[in-house]
């Protein structure tokens, strides 16, 4: 029996495998029985058969810089100021990084304060909304189909995006995302999340859990469809 996944027009993840439906995974192995062979999707020798391969950004390069934007914080560093740092990371990164190091700062209850708080709040909401819609279209375009989080509940259609940079030492974000993942593998099963700017190594291990760069998503769809 042989059997080859493809994402279909419209799918659930939950049904042909999430990891598999959102890489658009290949499997050339013969199975006696389709429940032999969904064993095999959801298991870890095909997801290491099959990985996109993005590894991640080592802890080594994330915390020197990391560290030097904890320790400008109260000066309001750039990331032209970062950027005189010998660093190989992006730019997005670094910002992402100067970003979360300004989160250690005293929260400024003042009405300019909360004014502030509350646009650049309402600026990242609509960022966010934006890049997810441009990574759901250029989904479609590829003629994959999908449910969004909103059509199916609680993230029960397998896999979150997320617009930031994810790493272990994100003052706040780390440890509600990590409480975050692990309700959503006890409620859903196995699912995925892809980080539109790129991970920390080994900054998830959670079971049932795989994280993806959205860029190498991407670009391994395009590849696949021959875009």
């Amino acid at each position: 029996m042989h059997h080859s996944v493809r994402v279909s027009p419209i799918f659930n993840p939950h049904e042909l495998g999430v990891i598999a439906a959102i890489a658009n995974i290949h499997c050339e192995r013969s199975f006696v029985s389709q429940q032999a062979f969904q064993q095999h999707l959801d298991s870890r020798a095909h997801l290491a058969e099959n990985a996109i391969p993005y590894l991640g950004i080592s802890r080594s390069t994330i915390n020197p810089v990391y560290a030097t934007a904890v320790r400008l914080r109260f000066q309001q560093p750039t990331v032209n100021d970062m950027l005189r740092q010998t660093t190989e990371l992006d730019e997005t990164i670094v910002s992402a990084l100067i970003a979360a190091a300004l989160r250690l700062l005293r929260v400024d209850n003042t009405p300019q304060g909360i004014a502030l708080r509350t646009e650049q709040h309402r600026i990242k909401a609509a960022e966010s909304k934006h890049a997810e819609d441009t990574f759901c279209a250029e989904l479609s375009r590829l003629g994959y189909g999908f449910f969004r989080e909103a059509q199916q509940g609680v993230c029960a259609c397998g896999w979150s995006t997320k617009n930031y940079f994810g790493f272990k030492s994100d003052p706040f974000a780390a440890s509600k995302t990590k409480r975050q993942y692990k309700k959503y593998a006890a409620q859903t099963g196995p699912g995925a999340v892809l980080y539109r700017l790129g991970f920390e190594s080994g900054h998830v291990n959670i079971d049932g859990v795989m994280c993806f760069h959205e860029k190498e998503v991407v670009k391994d769809l395009k590849m696949r469809v021959g875009s």
